[in-house]
């Protein structure tokens, strides 16, 4: 059982077999399955839901402890585990920062959730009522000579680093759809593998 799941088969009483190694379901003639039962071992029985059925979702109950699931096929296994990586690519980009040019010159912003959270608060606070013409607001960004520091921005120009940031965040998941679709339109493992972030 050292091997268990991810060298392992479960097989329905109708004959589906399901591999952990292909992340799929395999025929009943798949070298991988055959090579296993030559050796003595024997498949896992699928599990049953409630109502007695085999169905993929009994089976996803058990195989989601070891983070799998029942896919069709190879090429199908292979696309979601392609966009899982894509996605955390695309989390990744939103909060590793954007630039904005609202001061004049190029700065560099955070965007972690915290810092996306205390722009949009800067921002909000840029369009109360009763603000000060001259009115402004510090906020942490790096200038082009790399230096990070608190700078005071007016109520115009933190507006413009709101709307670059919205911007970046919008770049990313525009970027990610895109990356999914081709996933979903490949026919190959080739084109799915062509689908990186970078």
């Amino acid at each position: 059982m050292g091997l268990f799941p991810f060298q392992w088969f479960w097989q329905a009483d109708d004959g589906r077999v399901y591999s952990s190694a292909a992340r799929s379901l395999v025929s009943g003639d798949d070298p991988g399955f055959v090579d296993f039962k030559a050796s003595g071992r024997k498949p896992t029985r699928w599990p049953a839901d409630d109502a007695g059925a085999q169905t993929d979702a009994a089976l996803n109950e058990v195989l989601g402890a070891y983070g799998l699931t029942v896919h069709a096929t190879p090429l199908a296994a292979m696309k979601a585990d392609q966009s899982a990586k894509l996605y955390e690519a695309c989390a990744a980009a939103i909060v590793a920062g954007f630039t904005s040019d609202a001061l004049g010159t190029a700065h560099d912003y955070p965007s972690t959730q915290v810092d996306q959270i205390n722009l949009s608060g800067s921002v909000m606070a840029s369009l109360l009522p009763g603000n000060a013409s001259n009115w402004t607001t510090a906020f942490w960004c790096r200038d082009e000579a790399g230096a990070w520091g608190f700078r005071a921005h007016s109520a115009a120009e933190i507006q413009q680093v709101g709307r670059d940031g919205k911007a970046h965040v919008l770049a990313c998941q525009t970027k990610l759809g895109a990356l999914n679709q081709q996933i979903a339109a490949a026919t190959t493992a080739e084109a799915v593998s062509a689908a990186t972030w970078d």
